[in-house]
């Protein structure tokens, strides 16, 4: 018998499980044995009725090979690939001024990258950075000052919103499905507050908000916006969802209560694709009724076939799976002290992992990636 479960005597009880007890009416005279056979009833009842309800869970193979080549070769390709990226889709305009000329555009944004993937400090960025200069990948050492301070230039964020695209487009044909969610990054400095249950002053950790759209299936970011955290979600879903249209064939649009509107779902209607958004729980037939035909059709199926909907909704954990990723791979901390640098920052560490994604589908779907290529189709856009 397990020692957890014990007899209680005195009071005529049998305590069958750490939170339940049987208690017999104190009349009845009843010894030792029946006490262990009220026992042993109960367990073999529990644990029959237990096997019975219990559902089989899918579960999903690993192709352990192609991951292994993956993750062994991932670096060296890392290199490889982002210095493509960079050479194929980065035409910054030059600047002409008196005095020292500037590093070279590319090197810097490499290096601003390398940062984010090897999640070390500038300073430790270094040995990474005169690695890929032995190997051809840069043409000069920036000094870690200098990648600190092109960080803080708000000329790059289109331009790393650029390359997140283009780096998605090699899964064009595979990515048909996106999830739209945010999640907060923290930032280094400090703000100060007020407790309201003791009214002492104290501080704490900013952050900053992001805000992508996912393909379901590889966890790929198709595209990316950064505003700060009083920003609300409901309000970047047009951005981020007509991005995707522009370059992907959007068929579905998963996302949580907080972006369900009308607008944002006549928004997926109008793409000649389906909106599965969780309703809010003061939404009913009556107020549905009332409101656009887009509304009205979504209620009535997500009322009528609440089973299949939920089915392409929970597609939306895709998105929670690539925040994921991305803060324990590269960190959920932004070293920057500036707002610009720390948008910028995170793209950057979207990027990267836009790079690893397509890494891994290149050894399990035998993708080929050229850039070129796809930045021609996104040009044409």
């Amino acid at each position: 018998m397990n020692p957890k479960y014990k007899l209680a005597h005195s009071r005529n009880c049998v305590s069958v499980s750490s939170s339940k007890t049987i208690c017999i009416r104190p009349m009845i005279h009843i010894n030792t044995y029946t006490y262990i056979n009220i026992y042993l009833q109960y367990v073999y009842t529990h644990i029959h009725t237990t096997f019975d309800i219990m559902e089989e869970k899918p579960t999903y193979s690993q192709n352990w090979p192609a991951y292994n080549h993956a993750k062994t070769h991932e670096k060296l390709l890392f290199f490889k690939m982002l210095r493509e990226l960079i050479d194929d889709v980065v035409k910054p305009e030059q600047s002409f001024r008196a005095g020292r000329p500037n590093l070279p555009f590319g090197d810097l944004l490499f290096s601003a990258c390398l940062r984010e993937y090897s999640s070390y400090s500038s300073r430790k960025t270094i040995a990474e950075l005169q690695i890929a200069h032995k190997m051809g990948f840069i043409s000069h050492v920036p000094h870690f000052n200098s990648i600190t301070n092109f960080l803080r230039s708000d000329a790059i964020y289109e331009q790393l919103q650029k390359l997140i695209i283009i780096s998605a487009l090699p899964l064009k044909k595979v990515e048909s499905a996106i999830a739209v969610d945010s999640t907060g990054f923290s930032v280094s400095p400090f703000e100060s507050w007020n407790n309201n249950k003791w009214g002492k002053p104290g501080s704490k950790r900013g952050w900053i908000k992001a805000h992508v759209a996912t393909g379901t299936k590889t966890q790929i970011i198709c595209s990316a916006e950064i505003t700060d955290r009083k920003s609300h979600d409901s309000t970047m879903f047009s951005p981020l969802v007509l991005t995707c249209s522009n370059y992907f064939s959007v068929k579905e649009v998963s996302a949580d209560k907080a972006y369900s509107s009308k607008n944002n779902i006549s928004l997926v209607r109008g793409l000649d694709a389906y909106p599965y958004i969780m309703f809010k729980k003061n939404v009913n037939a009556y107020t549905a009724e009332f409101s656009s035909f887009d509304w009205l059709d979504a209620w009535n199926f997500f009322s009528e076939n609440e089973e299949e909907f939920m089915k392409h909704y929970h597609k939306r954990s895709n998105v929670e799976c690539a925040f994921s990723m991305i803060k324990r791979k590269y960190g959920f901390k932004l070293k920057g002290k500036h707002f610009t640098s720390q948008r910028n920052e995170l793209l950057c560490k979207f990027l990267v992992h836009n790079i690893s994604v397509l890494i891994q589908e290149m050894f399990e779907l035998g993708l080929e990636v050229k850039f070129m290529q796809v930045e021609q189709v996104a040009a044409q856009k």
